[in-house]
């Protein structure tokens, strides 16, 4: 079933919140965001599917003031039409960039997307997107191939099943009720949340999130090779 038939049934609109605040350590001296890709660069490459999206009618891009501008300038000099963007600045911690950005959702269903993946497919969007209309939370994701070692106490790697793991990608979905929910109960704490499954796993961990087969493709820019 696609969301078309959803959308004749009732209406049924999207939020987006793209974090685009990190500080790219690991990719070396330039803002991995700002490199050159495609046409354009990484962030609005990972920006065109929600743009594209007609379910999708609020972008809530969370970065600083000189990323915002690159944003914009690059939008008019395309001629895209840029009205469902909103820009907010973000926090210390990625899940502090993702509250600032849930403060502005006006949605009933919200999809967190990484900045850094820039190739994410229209299929996987519409996929999460669809998913999310009966479940509270979606969450793409890959199986592992590779054989997994584990670091002990000891310092030894031992051998752990690569069936009992997986590897999640975003975007993922989220009933905004569900992770507004897990905001008011989170407590201040030393914790960095890699991703907003996590988040609401230990702080709402009644909520029953599905997991979905990701996309190989969607992978998050980390070192310079990952560019193509």
């Amino acid at each position: 079933m696609k969301l078309q038939y959803y959308k004749k049934k009732s209406k049924i609109n999207y939020s987006a919140i793209i974090v685009a605040n990190g500080d790219s350590k690991r990719f070396g001296s330039e803002n991995k965001l700002l490199k050159k890709l495609k046409s354009s660069n990484v962030l609005i490459e990972a920006i065109k599917p929600f743009l594209k999206n007609n379910f999708i009618d609020q972008i809530i891009i969370v970065c600083p003031k000189e990323i915002e501008n690159v944003i914009l300038d690059y939008f008019a000099v395309k001629n895209w039409a840029i009205d469902r963007l909103q820009f907010s600045r973000g926090g210390s911690e990625r899940y502090l960039s993702v509250q600032k950005g849930m403060h502005y959702v006006k949605n009933n269903f919200v999809l967190i997307h990484d900045g850094a993946r820039p190739y994410l497919s229209n299929e996987l969007l519409d996929k999460i997107m669809l998913n999310l209309i009966n479940n509270d939370a979606v969450i793409p994701s890959l199986t592992i191939n590779s054989a997994l070692k584990q670091k002990n106490t000891s310092g030894d790697f031992i051998h752990v099943n690569r069936n009992d793991f997986l590897i999640t990608q975003t975007p993922q979905g989220f009933k905004t009720k569900i992770y507004d929910n897990a905001l008011k109960r989170n407590k201040p704490n030393n914790y960095n949340y890699d991703d907003d499954a996590t988040f609401i796993e230990l702080n709402s961990p009644e909520i029953k999130m599905i997991y979905i087969n990701g996309d190989i493709k969607n992978i998050k820019i980390t070192n310079k090779e990952d560019i193509f």
